[in-house]
């Protein structure tokens, strides 16, 4: 995905280019976009808040010193399956000192009664395979959500504004057109556009060498 951040515009692939270089902003957009996958990913692993918080500390610290220190090779790997492993290891790492120290379980704390049934869906489940999962449903996650940020960036506030309404808070084209004085057509003409810059950005990033 690309980013703008004053006149910085990156790709994934740039990004990890400008973080091996140690650049601060790539440092910083690096772990925004994938500490929050790292966190997502270790939660749905049923780890409790105060452990998947760690974890996602532990990742992005790991993950964006290796890059600096040119310790990934992509002659060797995809960079999708490069953090899957590092996530993974970390993820494996609080369990051992959660077990150690006698933590790890859920409590009431860390979410509804739903969201705790959610993430504990098998009472005795395969680490390797519930990371393998939740990563891959994250991930794409994590893909979309760039790409709307990116054209959050791109598009007139309206125009987003319209397609936020419609697609993320379930309003009628109609109620929508009221409320920001426009046309029912143009609103669904701003859902259209915005959401066929998402498709073509997510292709594009498919393309990308480092997936």
């Amino acid at each position: 995905m690309r980013r703008t951040d004053g006149n910085r515009t990156r790709t994934s692939t740039t990004l990890l280019s400008a973080v091996a270089r140690r650049d601060e902003l790539a440092c910083a957009e690096f772990c925004r976009r994938y500490g929050r996958l790292a966190r997502a990913i270790a939660l749905k692993c049923g780890m409790s808040s105060h452990d998947a918080d760690d974890v996602e500390q532990e990742a992005m610290i790991a993950a964006t010193e290796a890059l600096k220190n040119q310790q990934y090779d992509r002659q060797r790997g995809s960079f999708k399956v490069w953090l899957k492993g590092v996530i993974s290891h970390k993820i494996a790492h609080a369990r051992r000192v959660s077990a150690k120290h006698g933590r790890g379980q859920l409590s009431e704390s860390d979410g509804s009664a739903a969201e705790l049934a959610e993430r504990v869906v098998d009472p005795q489940p395969d680490p390797a395979r519930q990371v393998e999962e939740a990563f891959e449903t994250e991930w794409q996650k994590a893909l979309y959500d760039a790409a709307l940020d990116e054209v959050r960036g791109e598009v007139e506030p309206k125009t987003f504004q319209a397609f936020d309404l419609c697609t993320q808070r379930g309003w009628e084209p109609k109620g929508v057109a009221a409320f920001l004085g426009m046309r029912k057509g143009a609103v669904n003409l701003a859902v259209h556009r915005v959401r066929e810059r998402i498709k073509a950005k997510l292709a594009s990033e498919a393309d990308q060498p480092h997936e």
